[in-house]
Formats: structure tokens, C-alpha cells, sequence
């Protein structure tokens, strides 16, 4: 029996693994040319036109939103409302049907949010004693 430094082999030939060789692979007879894209999914829309897509649908309903009001602090808010809510939506299988819902959900939010600010701006306007006086 063959030695090995350390280490004893009890096992007969017998019980001998075979080599772990990973199976050669079928290699595939119909070559792709890699430039030309091969057929695409029904229903699978490229990225770029999924980004157009959803430009415009964004545009659409942000401009639903800003014509309902005429304040510039709650437009700024509204534009970002919109490109966050874009952003998460493009990351989704269906972009245009996730949009909807989530600009709805963050333009709410954002009004909260103004009119919060403007509550918080009327104390702060109104109680001149809260005003920090060291001296």
C-alpha cells in the first residue's frame, strides 16, 4: 500500500470514486450572428422604447397635476414626485401599470409635505418669542 504523509487509506479499489469530471457539452450547429438580435418575446418591450413610453405617460399625468394648482413650491414637489416615481416604475416588469399608482402615492405624499412646510413656516412666522436670542 502506497504511503501518504498523514493520511491512511483503508478503502479496497473497489470502493473507489471515479473521476468527478464535469460531462462535455452538446455544442449547439446553428451559429447567431451576435449583432442581430434573435426573436424577442411576445409582450417584451426594449428598453428604450419602454423609457419612452414611460416619459410620456409621466408627462401626461404630471402636467394633470400641475394644472390644479398654482403654487411653485408644490409644483417643484409634484416634478419630483414624478421622476421618483418613474424611477421606481422602470425597474418593475411593467413600468406603465406600476405608475400610476406610485406617482398617485407620492403626490400625496408631497402635498402633506407643503402643506406641513407652510404650517410649520405660519408658527415660525407668527411666534417671534421661539426665535433663538443668546445674548
Amino acid at each position: 500500500m502506497p504511503t501518504h504523509r498523514g493520511v491512511f487509506d483503508f478503502k479496497p479499489k473497489e470502493w473507489s470514486f471515479r473521476s468527478r469530471k464535469k460531462p462535455k457539452e452538446k455544442k449547439m450547429s446553428a451559429k447567431r450572428d451576435r449583432k442581430t438580435p434573435g426573436p424577442r418575446r411576445p409582450g417584451v418591450v426594449p428598453l428604450p422604447e419602454r423609457a419612452e413610453q414611460l416619459g410620456k405617460l409621466k408627462d401626461q399625468m404630471l402636467g394633470g397635476m400641475l394644472s390644479k394648482t398654482s403654487d411653485p413650491a408644490l409644483q417643484a414637489r409634484y416634478r419630483w414626485a414624478a421622476e421618483d416615481a418613474a424611477a421606481l416604475a422602470f425597474v418593475t416588469p411593467w413600468p406603465n401599470l406600476f405608475f400610476p399608482v406610485l406617482f398617485a402615492e407620492k403626490a400625496t405624499e408631497a402635498q402633506l409635505r407643503a402643506k406641513r412646510q407652510s404650517r410649520i413656516k405660519l408658527q415660525c412666522d407668527a411666534d417671534p418669542s421661539d426665535k433663538n436670542d443668546s445674548g
